[in-house]
């Protein structure tokens, strides 16, 4: 395979890569629009819910396996770049909870905080909000807790 094709792999993913990541919570604003100007029933945004926490981990799990075959087959650079960004994903998910938390705390207090991006945030930090309030392992919910409390101190 040439060199010139490997390169343009690498930059086509992580382009496709960065417009999911983007464009997948996104997604509840047209929706949640809808359904303010009475045109959706308000359970349309529940199913948009389950849709995204069911579709989002097949995607995710899909593409890791696809990922990890060209790793092992191919050994292709912009593959392992890319499986790279994509395992840290989810501890860059866990680790910006707390400070968005905080900004949003300190945007809403000085009035700065839009109503449509406080309906996105709750819908993109809700499973780190199950983690806590939910039913979720003891030794998770207090490293969860803990991690929170540093940054709400």
């Amino acid at each position: 395979m040439s060199e010139e094709r490997k390169k343009r792999g690498w930059a086509f993913w992580t382009v496709i890569a960065l417009v999911l990541t983007a464009a997948c919570p996104l997604s509840i604003v047209p929706v949640a629009w809808l359904v303010e100007h009475d045109i959706l029933p308000k359970a349309a945004i529940d199913y948009w819910v389950v849709v995204f926490y069911i579709s989002a981990p097949a995607i995710f799990t899909s593409v890791f396996i696809w990922l990890v075959v060209q790793v092992m087959n191919r050994r292709d650079r912009w593959a392992k770049w890319s499986l790279a960004a994509m395992l840290s994903m989810p501890i860059l998910y866990v680790a910006s909870w707390p400070p968005v938390a905080r900004l949003s705390t300190w945007l809403d207090s000085h009035g700065f905080f839009p109503d449509a991006l406080q309906g996105v945030l709750a819908i993109v930090y809700y499973p780190a909000g199950m983690t806590v309030n939910g039913p979720a392992p003891a030794w998770l919910r207090n490293a969860m807790i803990w991690y929170l409390g540093i940054w709400f101190t």
